[in-house]
């Protein structure tokens, strides 16, 4: 039986396709393939294929991070599949290494992943350092903020996010996060086609803060939050306070780690 190490082509999708929904149990809906077309399209994908069927396969995302205003080059590992027939043959081994060997050959500074398994990442070099901080707490606790005397906010749809605040998110966002692409901005409203944003405008109608959020399970969960001003952290909180009669529990989540529950709670 031959094999082949080598980066996939267009020529390959499909059987990446196939292999992805198969391994992954994913729903193969219209808006899944738009965005897992999409990636492909965008990413350097490698694969090993035993007598023309593809086998193994991870993908790299090429992407440019902000630290402190500063660009590196990161490639984002994602998508590392294998058939079951296939998953003792250390055929990921081999596409990391090469992986890694290509990125080292490139200049590529970083690389980033969420880890099924923090020790078998740990052999090629990865360790944890970006924490994420979640607050959960019922509604009858959260503070209850006076709304700003000035300012307003809107909502949106997700997708509408890159025009809204993309230019924020850019200028704020200098602690190792990705500089979006409109691809991937695109990829983000269909992998969270259920997110709106908030957004809270000064008196002046300049943006100051912004929170993503949704609903699950009658919990309102806030994915992201930032905010610049006083004004715009009470405009915010009075936004999520509305919400009170209609859900049971909020859900905070942060990368902000120094953000504390008596932020939202005057009684945590």
């Amino acid at each position: 039986m031959s094999k082949l190490t080598y980066l996939l082509d267009r020529n390959d999708y499909e059987q990446y396709r196939d292999l992805f929904f198969y391994s992954f149990d994913e729903p193969e809906t219209e808006s899944e393939k738009e965005f897992l077309k999409r990636e492909f399209d965008h990413s350097s994908v490698y694969g090993i294929k035993e007598d023309g069927q593809l086998q193994v396969s991870i993908t790299c995302v090429p992407f440019k991070v902000n630290f402190f205003g500063k660009e590196f080059g990161m490639s984002g590992i994602g998508n590392v599949m294998s058939a079951p027939e296939y998953l003792q043959s250390n055929g990921v081994d081999t596409l990391m290494e090469q992986a890694l060997t290509d990125m080292y050959r490139n200049g590529t500074t970083l690389s980033y992943l969420g880890p099924f398994s923090y020790d078998y990442y740990r052999r090629f070099g990865y360790e944890q350092v970006f924490e994420n901080l979640q607050i959960t707490l019922p509604f009858t606790k959260l503070a209850r903020y006076v709304k700003p005397s000035m300012g307003h906010l809107k909502r949106y749809r997700y997708d509408q996010a890159q025009d809204i605040i993309g230019e924020l998110f850019a200028d704020v966002n200098t602690s190792g996060t990705i500089m979006r692409k409109t691809w991937w901005w695109k990829n983000l409203a269909l992998w969270y086609p259920d997110d709106l944003l908030a957004v809270y405008y000064d008196a002046s109608d300049e943006i100051h803060g912004y929170m993503r959020y949704t609903f699950h399970n009658g919990d309102f969960i806030v994915r992201d939050m930032y905010y610049q001003t006083p004004d715009a952290f009470l405009g915010l909180m009075h936004f999520i306070n509305k919400h009170r009669s209609i859900y049971k529990n909020i859900e905070i989540n942060s990368t902000d780690t120094n953000m504390r529950i008596n932020n939202f709670s005057t009684n945590p």
